[in-house]
């Protein structure tokens, strides 16, 4: 059974830039290891969706936790944080 959880999600401004900046851990508490886990998250204003983003973390293994961080192309920070008002977050895809 494949069981992976999402912890300590945190969505901020990017150092860098103005851009969103997702970050948190994903445990592993499956019976194998992965090569990729493909992670969707959605950002919503209410119940209308105001980012969409898939990315991977590479290197997902059996029995572990994982620290992870993607920055958002395409978002201001600046606009997003005064309306979203909740995220989820889960599994895509997993290799």
């Amino acid at each position: 059974m494949i069981h992976l959880d999402y912890h300590n999600i945190k969505i901020e401004k990017a150092i860098d830039s103005n851009k969103i900046l997702i970050k948190g851990e994903v445990t592993n508490r499956s019976e194998y290891s992965f090569s990729a886990v493909a992670v969707r998250v959605i950002l919503f204003e209410q119940n209308i969706p105001i980012v969409n983003v898939v990315f991977t973390i590479p290197n997902v293994l059996v029995g572990t936790t994982k620290t992870f961080e993607k920055k958002v192309d395409d978002t201001d920070f600046n606009q997003i944080v005064k309306v979203f008002t909740r995220y989820e977050i889960y599994t895509e895809s997993y290799y």
